[in-house]
C-alpha cells in the first residue's frame, strides 16, 4: 500500500507563490511585521494563584499609518493589593511616541537605540512606586494607541482579567499547546497489519492527566529500519525497529523528557500509520475525546484575531488544515460593522469580502482551497508563520494575527 507523507513543515518551506505587488492605493497598507502574543493570554500558574496574581498580555498592531516593523504590547498585572499597566513597544524610529488610552492622553514613551533595535516603555501602578506612573484610570478592556504628530502608528486593545469587576475576556489560543487543562483519559488501541507485511502488529496506549498526555506506540514482526508516524497523513514522528522480533516503541509526550518526542498533535481519531518508503505497514485510530488543553489535530495551525481601536469588539479567528490531498485555510470575523473588508497576508490584498447579518449577528468568511473546490478561492499563497489583517472599507485595520509558522506535529 503507497502513500503520500507530507511534512507539517512542507508547505512553509517553500516560496510563496502569489505576486508581492503593493497593495492598491484604496488601503494604502504597506507589509507588516510579524506580530508576537497577538492573542490576549490570561497566565495564572498555580504558584501565581496563592498571591492572588493574575496577568495578561495584548498585542499592538501597526495601523494604516504604521511603520513597516513597528510592533509592540501591553501587559496587564494585578494582585489583591496592587495593579500594574504596561506598554511597550518596538522597532520604530527613535524619538517620543504619545499613548492614549481611551483616546485620552496618558504618557509619553521616549524611543531609544539599544542593542538589537530601538525599544521604548512606558509603565504604571497603583498604588505608585518610584519609577512608575500612577494608574489613576482603569486599563482593563481600554483602546490603546500609540500616536506621533497626532498619527496613530499601533494600536490594540488591553485585555481584561477575570473577576468580578471586569468581564472575562482572556481567550486562549486553540493553537497553542498547554493553553489549559487537558481531557483527563486513557485509551488503547491495535495497529493491525496491511498487506505489505501481514506478520507485523502493534498497539498504541494514550494516557492523558490535567498536565500531562502521553501516547506510546509499540510495534512488533516489523522489519528492522527507520519508520515515520503518520497523522491523517501528516509525518509527527519515527520509529526505529530492532532485532530478531522486530520490536519498535515511540513515545510522544505534551512535556517531552529525553526519550520523548513532542505530541504537539491530537492523535485522537485519526488515522494513525507506521510508513517507510512511501509504504504503509501497520495503520489504526485511537478512540476517546479530544485532548483538549488547545492542542490541534495534526497538520492544524490556527490563531485568534487581536482586535484594534478601530473596532474593539471584533473578534475572529484563522485556521490552516493540510491533509494527505489537499490544503485549506479558512477565515472568519465577526461583531463588527456590516460591509466589505480585504484580507491581506503579510500586507498584500488576497481576498475581498462581505460581512452580513446572521442569527448570532454580524459574520464574514472567506475559504480558500489547493486544490479548489467550489464556493471556495485557490489557495495559491503561503500563510503559514504571515501576520493576517482584517481592513474596513476606509483602509483601517480592524484586527491582527499571526499564523504559526508550522501546523500541529510538525
Amino acid at each position: 500500500m503507497n502513500v503520500t507523507i507530507h511534512s507539517a513543515q512542507c508547505l512553509a518551506q517553500q516560496e510563496k507563490t502569489m505576486n508581492r505587488n503593493t497593495i492598491n492605493n484604496r488601503t494604502g497598507i504597506g507589509a507588516l511585521t510579524a506580530l508576537a502574543a497577538i492573542t490576549a493570554v490570561a497566565i495564572v500558574s498555580p504558584a501565581q494563584a496563592r498571591t492572588d496574581r493574575e496577568r495578561a498580555e495584548a498585542a499592538l498592531v501597526p495601523t494604516a499609518n504604521g511603520s513597516f516593523n513597528a510592533s509592540g504590547f501591553v501587559e496587564v498585572e494585578r494582585r489583591s493589593n496592587r495593579i500594574e499597566f504596561k506598554v511597550e513597544i518596538e522597532d520604530i524610529a527613535v524619538g517620543a511616541y504619545d499613548l492614549y488610552v481611551n483616546d485620552t492622553h496618558r504618557g509619553v514613551l521616549n524611543a531609544v537605540a539599544v542593542p538589537g533595535g530601538v525599544e521604548a516603555e512606558i509603565e504604571f501602578r497603583d498604588p505608585p512606586q518610584p519609577g512608575k506612573i500612577p494608574l489613576d484610570f482603569d486599563p482593563l478592556g481600554a483602546s490603546v494607541e500609540i500616536r506621533q504628530d497626532g498619527i496613530a502608528i499601533l494600536s490594540g486593545v488591553s485585555p481584561n482579567l477575570g473577576g468580578a469587576n471586569s468581564d472575562d475576556n482572556s481567550n486562549s489560543n486553540p493553537g497553542s499547546p498547554g493553553s489549559g487543562d487537558l481531557n483527563k483519559q486513557k485509551s488503547s488501541a491495535f495497529l493491525f497489519a496491511t498487506d505489505e507485511f501481514p506478520p507485523a502488529r502493534g498497539d498504541m496506549k494514550l494516557n492523558v492527566s490535567k498536565k500531562k498526555g502521553k501516547l506510546i506506540i509499540k510495534t512488533l514482526m516489523l522489519p528492522a529500519g527507520d519508520y515515520d508516524v503518520l497523522c491523517d497523513g501528516i509525518a509527527v514522528g519515527s520509529i526505529t525497529s530492532k532485532g530478531r522480533k522486530g520490536k519498535g516503541k515511540a513515545s510522544f509526550s505534551t512535556k517531552p523528557g529525553n526519550n520523548d518526542q513532542a505530541m504537539s498533535f491530537d492523535p485522537v481519531g485519526a488515522l494513525v500509520q507506521i510508513v517507510q518508503d512511501n509504504l504503509i505497514f501497520l495503520e489504526g485510530t485511537i478512540d476517546g475525546q479530544p485532548v483538549g488543553g488547545g492542542i490541534p489535530p495534526a497538520g492544524i495551525a490556527e490563531a485568534v484575531f487581536s482586535p484594534t481601536a478601530i473596532a474593539p469588539g471584533a473578534s475572529g479567528d484563522v485556521r490552516y488544515r493540510l491533509r494527505a490531498d489537499s490544503v485549506d485555510f479558512n477565515v472568519e470575523i465577526e461583531d463588527v460593522p456590516l460591509g466589505t473588508y480585504t484580507l491581506l497576508i503579510d500586507g498584500v490584498e488576497v481576498a475581498m469580502f462581505d460581512v452580513v447579518n446572521t442569527a448570532t449577528g454580524p459574520q464574514g468568511e472567506v475559504e480558500f482551497r489547493d486544490p479548489v473546490e467550489p464556493g471556495k478561492l485557490l489557495l495559491d499563497f503561503n500563510p503559514l508563520g504571515a501576520v493576517i489583517q482584517i481592513i474596513n472599507d476606509e483602509g483601517d485595520v480592524v484586527l491582527g494575527a499571526e499564523l504559526p509558522s508550522q501546523t500541529a506535529g510538525s
